[in-house]
């Protein structure tokens, strides 16, 4: 298996979706929400990216997870957002 890659989103970061060819706009993480699995189990947090896609503006959320995932799998292409 390959090495593992440590990859952190940041607002104003950009994604390209390979297969729709729409660009997105990282615009805000916020805390969904926190549940543990039992009094013991550390709480599991559930981050939400507020999103802005074009060419159809469309303000989406998607979980960080799933982006991370999507950006592994090779569908989003992630550009750092240089200050």
């Amino acid at each position: 298996m390959g090495e593992s890659v440590f990859t952190t989103l940041e607002s104003g970061d950009i994604l390209y979706d390979t297969v729709t060819h729409d660009w997105a706009v990282l615009i805000a993480r916020k805390k969904e929400w926190t549940y543990r699995y039992s009094v013991e189990d550390e709480p599991y947090t559930i981050w939400v990216w507020e999103m802005f896609w074009t060419p159809v503006p469309d303000a989406a959320k998607y979980t960080e997870e799933s982006l991370l995932r999507m950006i592994e799998a090779g569908r989003l292409v992630l550009y750092k957002n240089a200050d």
